[in-house]
């Protein structure tokens, strides 16, 4: 059976990229073409020294898959209820005490970098409460929109750029509800509140309760939590979804930001696994989260450019071995290498055509 390469990652490893003043450049050029804006003072200057200053975080970002029936017993061994976030349409960014990063670990694009600089010069006490709040912990925290909204989500937001922070981490480990909002009421940042609590008995019950509620909340989704402290995965299926510090979390999409759907081969006479011709529904929405992290990043522009097709499947290729290694294993095992770079470029070339 063939097997999905490796990827090689040759400009978008999570340290390759150095922090430079020319990063900072990019960031006043993008704002100026933009918004016609330079935003200066106290908090923008925090900024860009604590960006300069980005070395490696400590606790890298975490990823989320989709609920799954694996999630049955770690469910069952909770402590206290789950917590349903809303799911904002932006761009994951790490600010903690050794510099600010990305969803990969890696340093912030200019990009990034220019929507935080937004951020401090109309609202300065926003940023610098970040700063402040982050020079002992690290706080995870949304990059989202009227101007940066990937899916489009927040197209009727009212300002270009807003940040809110959905976790905080210690050590090494990431805090769990309900101790994580105490811990960020404490701080005095804007933060993202539970739109519900919720007992499931079971997986079953799990997803209808979801179904039920998701579609009443604004935006794409949400963002279930739990806390698992001291739950000892039973597999790596179960441990990418308990994250460090026993964070449980699983992303619960609306029905109209869910992805294609999937189609299978017939199974093979001799009863073995379905061949996979296309990918399944699950790593079509990450193929199409990455490359739109990827457009806001790198610009449309990359993605349309033909000779670029190559250094983008080896980032996507990486994203999905790296940060959702059980859906990995899945498509390795039963997808060859040229039907999963034919799938991603489809899904490629129908959304950046």
């Amino acid at each position: 059976m063939e097997h999905v390469p490796a990827a090689k990652y040759f400009y978008f490893g999570p340290y390759i990229a150095c922090v430079s003043s020319e990063t900072v450049a990019k960031a006043y050029e993008s704002l100026w073409d933009r918004f016609k804006y330079k935003p200066s003072g106290g908090a923008v200057d925090g900024l860009i020294e604590r960006f300069l200053a980005s070395s490696r975080p400590a606790l890298r970002p975490y990823h989320l898959d989709p609920p799954d029936p694996i999630l049955s017993d770690v469910l069952m061994a909770l402590h206290g209820p789950l917590y349903a976030e809303a799911k904002y349409d932006g761009s994951h960014i790490l600010m903690c005490p050794t510099g600010i990063f990305k969803h990969d670990g890696g340093h912030i694009s200019s990009d990034q970098l220019a929507g935080l600089m937004h951020i401090a010069g109309r609202e300065p006490e926003a940023i610098e409460g970040l700063l402040t709040a982050s020079s002992g912990c690290h706080l995870a925290l949304e990059l989202f929109g009227s101007a940066y909204t990937p899916m489009g989500v927040h197209r009727g937001h009212p300002k270009p750029f807003s940040a809110i922070v959905f976790e905080v981490g210690r050590g090494e480990g990431w805090i769990p509800p309900p101790r994580k909002y105490e811990v960020l009421e404490g701080l005095g940042v804007a933060f993202v509140r539970p739109e519900f609590e919720y007992r499931p008995r079971g997986y079953q019950e799990l997803v209808e309760g979801l179904e039920a509620r998701v579609e009443g909340i604004a935006g794409e989704g949400v963002v279930v939590k739990g806390d698992a402290e001291g739950y000892a995965p039973k597999s790596k299926y179960e441990l990418a979804y308990i994250k460090d510090g026993g964070l449980l979390a699983f992303k619960f999409k609306k029905h109209g930001y869910r992805g294609p759907s999937r189609r299978e081969g017939k199974a093979e006479a001799g009863g073995g696994a379905k061949r996979l011709y296309e990918l399944p529904e699950d790593a079509s929405q990450e193929v199409f989260n990455e490359l739109n992290k990827m457009g806001h990043e790198l610009g449309d522009g990359f993605l349309r450019e033909p000779k670029n097709i190559p250094l983008i499947l080896e980032r996507l290729s990486k994203h999905l071995m790296e940060d959702h290694p059980a859906m990995w294993e899945r498509l390795s095992k039963g997808m060859a290498e040229r039907d999963f770079r034919k799938s991603a470029v489809a899904i490629l070339r129908k959304n950046f055509p």
